[in-house]
């Protein structure tokens, strides 16, 4: 007995040990359901659920909806054996010995081997690659989402169009990322590593001055490394340069010959300021002969080269970079870079003109850096043409969400190197009724808009903030500064409140105010004038003063031909 007691007495006590670990883990498991809740965010009510099958890449899946797919999947159950009691596929009218990529089939399941196992008796697929070596289909079952690999003898060839039935699952990816490395090709379906190009370097030369594998390790000053990755936000070398460098450095002339982008021109203009600047202590103020010259093929090429070297020297005040053509000075280059300028009819000033009075990459930056009178003269309602073309200034229709519109207009076009003018792939919109700027849209997004949806007026304003600038000659507002604007609006603006500010300039659709301020109206009172949101930036050294700003932009305005601003003489104002 008193055995049998101490074997109870044990068992109950293993007993409650468990119970009191079972609930520990659910308190757990609820603890951890609850943070993981917290941290999401709300879910939007136009969400479509949706199962995902397949996952080849981030780029790459195959899903279908969750909503109805047991039904739908049903009726084209049905309809498959309907079509397969049919003449045309009794008789194999449509089976051709010699299938293609793209080619719709039919799989039973009936047919298949103990290794393939199908999701249904019947299934439509598509041919997605083909290993010919092998005879080997790779067949995409389209309802299904999931890839198969078969013979030939075990699918039929069918039309394109033989059930009207749209395709259950589709192709999803993830957006706007990229992979850090790519090793293999990945195709339809099948990884390819044979495919990918492999660039490849010919060298002759008498001497090995070996590899270089990150720019830091050039050994420059610290202003062209800090101009190169602020131009190319890149420590990796192209593979001729990694090349090329080691052996300018080593004092050896260098013949670098190969396609475009490839990186010949980067480099090049890499060494020569990277030289220039460690011997600058070494040439006298007085000489007159130049450092290095570089020699270029076009005028074009003038005025990109120079604005390179711009770019790698802007840190040396003491080092001076001249664009010349044809023997002419770089007063000539200025008057080609005006009539370059000129015919930037449809582009928008430049960001970087409104913010600060000039742009440190006007060369190369694709917006306007000149005034036009006829399109910036001030306007309420701008009477803009609208086409079914992308071009820059058209006004179009984006769909925000499901059935809600808004309007947008063109701002830019992205193109890359390998699309044509003729093919624009990508484009830059502005709401024109909200102000948001929408980049990389596509431009099967864009869908046309009627004239009198187009016509109607627009109240949006662009205001920039005169009078100041980023500290430490940085020419981005960073995203401090960014965060502290949108303290001051939430935390000083309210129902009640107003914004006040003195006009500098108007043009277009575009103001500066010297200040904005924020008012607030008191019943039987005046108005009580409080926050200032350009003493709240310099106060918190988020900015600083840039007294050239507006004189500069009257300036422009000046050598751009506009004679007067509503009304106000431009000879008065740039005084």
């Amino acid at each position: 007995m008193p055995d049998i007691e101490k074997s109870a007495s044990g068992y109950n006590g293993k007993e409650t040990s468990q119970a009191s670990l079972l609930q520990s883990n659910r308190s757990l498991q609820i603890q951890k359901i609850i943070k993981f809740l917290n941290h999401q965010d709300v879910i939007p009510t136009t969400v479509t659920p949706i199962k995902v099958t397949t996952i080849k890449s981030p780029y790459i899946m195959r899903a279908y909806e969750i909503q109805q797919h047991t039904d739908k999947l049903d009726k084209i159950q049905r309809k498959l054996l309907s079509f397969m009691k049919t003449e045309e596929y009794l008789r194999g009218e449509y089976n051709v010995q010699n299938p293609k990529v793209g080619d719709v089939v039919i799989v039973q399941s009936s047919k298949c081997t103990v290794e393939v196992e199908l999701p249904s008796f019947v299934c439509r697929g598509l041919i997605q690659y083909i290993k010919k070596q092998d005879e080997i289909y790779y067949i995409l079952l389209v309802d299904h989402g999931i890839s198969i690999k078969l013979t030939r003898d075990k699918f039929c060839i069918v039309p394109q169009n033989f059930i009207p039935e749209k395709y259950l699952t589709k192709a999803v990816g993830v957006f706007n990322i990229m992979p850090i490395r790519m090793k293999k090709n990945v195709s339809n379906g099948s990884n390819n590593s044979k495919s990918t190009p492999i660039e490849k370097v010919l060298i002759q030369s008498t001497m090995n001055c070996g590899i270089l594998n990150d720019v830091r390790d050039l050994g420059y000053p610290h202003g062209i490394h800090k101009g190169w990755n602020e131009y190319y936000k890149s420590s990796r070398p192209r593979k001729l340069q990694s090349y090329i460098w080691p052996a300018i450095n080593n004092g050896l002339n260098v013949v670098a010959i190969g396609p475009s982008q490839c990186g010949k021109t980067s480099g090049c203009v890499m060494s020569v300021c990277g030289l220039v600047a460690m011997r600058q202590k070494e040439v006298s103020h007085s000489a007159t002969r130049p450092l290095a010259l570089i020699l270029c093929s076009s005028s074009s090429e003038v005025i990109n080269i120079h604005s390179l070297c711009m770019s790698f020297l802007r840190s040396f005040d003491n080092v001076k970079s001249v664009a010349a053509f044809n023997g002419k000075t770089s007063i000539s280059i200025a008057r080609i870079a005006v009539t370059l300028e000129k015919d930037k009819k449809e582009y928008a000033i430049c960001d970087n003109v409104k913010s600060f009075g000039f742009c440190h990459e006007k060369n190369v930056c694709v917006f306007r850096h000149y005034m036009l009178p006829k399109i910036d003269a001030p306007m309420t309602n701008i009477q803009i043409k609208v086409c079914i073309s992308t071009n820059v200034g058209d006004i179009c229709a984006l769909e925000e969400s499901m059935d809600t519109f808004k309007r947008v207009q063109i701002v830019r076009i992205r193109y890359d190197k390998d699309s044509s003018e003729d093919k624009v792939k990508f484009v830059d919109v502005r709401c024109i009724d909200s102000g948001v700027i929408h980049e990389a849209i596509d431009v099967y997004k864009l869908m046309h808009i009627p004239e009198e949806l187009s016509n109607l007026p627009t109240h949006i304003v662009e205001i920039f903030l005169a009078g100041v600038a980023p500290p430490d000659k940085e020419y981005m507002w960073n995203h401090c500064a960014n965060e502290a604007v949108h303290k001051w609006f939430s935390k000083n603006f309210d129902e009640r409140s107003y914004i006040i500010g003195k006009v500098c300039l108007h043009l277009g659709n575009t103001i500066w105010l010297d200040d904005l301020r924020i008012g607030t109206k008191l019943l039987g009172y005046s108005d009580m004038i409080g926050s200032s949101l350009k003493k709240e930036l310099l106060a918190k050294n988020f900015a600083i003063l840039n007294d050239n700003h507006m004189p500069d932009l009257f300036k422009l305005c000046k050598n751009s031909d506009m004679i007067d601003i509503n009304g106000h003489d431009i000879n008065v104002m740039c005084k």
